[in-house]
């Protein structure tokens, strides 16, 4: 992202992201960083079109060197990984206690 874009900005943005942490909420980043809800918005929204712009650029590059079925067989079993991250797709964990 700092190549997209300024440095100060993308250090800005990058200090903002460690602020948002899992919820995501614009509301949590106002409230830790002070900035207006319209300055957080702005820059979710900055954020969004860089990564969308990254993420096709990146798509472009695997796509050209692995071939298009190399490329849909990567995006396949990369989707199978996210899919198991998935709290509902995990082994459930063994609870602790007595033991027999």
């Amino acid at each position: 992202m700092k190549a997209a874009s300024h440095g100060g900005i993308a250090e800005a943005r990058t200090n903002l992201l460690l602020c948002i942490g899992c919820s995501g909420k614009q509301g949590d980043v106002a409230e830790k960083v002070g900035p207006t809800q319209h300055t957080v918005r702005q820059v979710f929204n900055d954020l969004v079109q860089d990564g969308d712009r990254i993420k096709v650029r990146t798509a472009a590059r695997w796509r050209s060197r692995l071939g298009e079925d190399g490329f849909d067989r990567l995006d396949s079993a990369l989707r199978q990984v996210i899919a198991l991250s998935e709290p509902s797709a995990l082994p459930r964990m063994p609870q602790g206690g007595k033991k027999d």
